[in-house]
Parts: C-alpha cells; structure tokens; sequence
C-alpha cells in the first residue's frame, strides 16, 4: 500500500475501479514492474560508471545480454592462474593501504 500511496493522491477509487473492471492483477503486475525499472533507473544513475545505456544496464543484471536470452558472463574466472592473480593482487592492495 505504500508503494501505491507514493504514486497515486487517492487509491483507493483506483483500486475500486481497477477491481470492478476485473483487471486488478494486470494492474497490480504492471504496478510492480514500474516500481522496479524506479528502482533500477536510481541504481544506474548513482552506481553505474560505465559507458552503457540503461537498457544494457538493466541486460547485465536480469543476465542477458542486449535483451536476448543469451547469458552474459557471471565474471567466473577462466582459470587457476586467474583467479590466483587477482587474489594476489587484492592482498597487495590491502597490505599497503595506510588509513
């Protein structure tokens, strides 16, 4: 209810009507996705510092790519040596670190 209550001055008629023409749950479906993208839009604007559009932003964190459904990398490493290198170098850069 809160959620409805930020968008709307007065839900209640809203959701009476939306009730009474049998399409409470499409409402209540497209109602939830628009609060998502909200969410995602904020996301992206304060977090993402990269160079890519909102809807490849929002791609990489349903886990598809240029919405296609095919999966983007997770980020696994390709090998040991890999893996072993980045946790060397993450030590390195905490050892040094002089608050």
């Amino acid at each position: 209810m809160d959620l409805i209550f930020h968008r709307y001055a007065d839900p209640y008629t809203l959701l009476d009507t939306m009730i009474d023409n049998q399409s409470f749950d499409e409402f209540v479906c497209t109602f939830v996705r628009l609060d998502d993208d909200d969410k995602l839009w904020d996301m992206y604007i304060h977090k993402c510092w990269e160079n890519i559009s909102f809807n490849d932003f929002k791609a990489r964190l349903y886990g598809t790519s240029g919405g296609s459904s095919q999966p983007v990398r997770s980020g696994a490493f390709e090998s040991r040596d890999e893996l072993e290198t980045t946790i060397k170098d993450s030590m390195s850069i905490i050892e040094n670190f002089k608050p």
